[in-house]
């Protein structure tokens, strides 16, 4: 069993059409709800509002994980490791979009 699982700007597809081909799917959830211990931690982060909030709604759909961050996006990584991406977004000024989920 894992103790934590992150999802860091998964898709470059992120226009609403694109949407079926995005990594977060309900099935990937499930089988990361499988390998997660209980109260292991889920962290998703984007740079694209509409991608996180797609993000945000998979897994909040899976009873097993309990948003830890309600109501907020955190915009910064609880890990202290950034990746290249995360480093482009804060040298050019962009918002990042992310989420902690705990799992039951």
């Amino acid at each position: 069993m894992l103790d934590t699982i992150s999802v860091q700007f998964p898709d470059p597809w992120f226009k609403k059409r694109h949407q079926k081909r995005r990594v977060l799917q309900p099935e990937l959830v499930e089988v990361i709800a499988k390998h997660l211990k209980p109260s292991g931690i889920l962290y998703v982060i984007s740079d694209v509002l509409e991608v996180a909030e797609q993000m945000d709604e998979v897994v909040s759909e899976n009873p097993l994980f309990r948003d830890s961050t309600p109501n907020a996006w955190i915009g910064e990584n609880p890990f202290n490791v950034l990746t290249e991406r995360e480093k482009a977004c804060i040298n050019h000024q962009r918002d990042v979009h992310g989420k902690v989920y705990t799992r039951a």
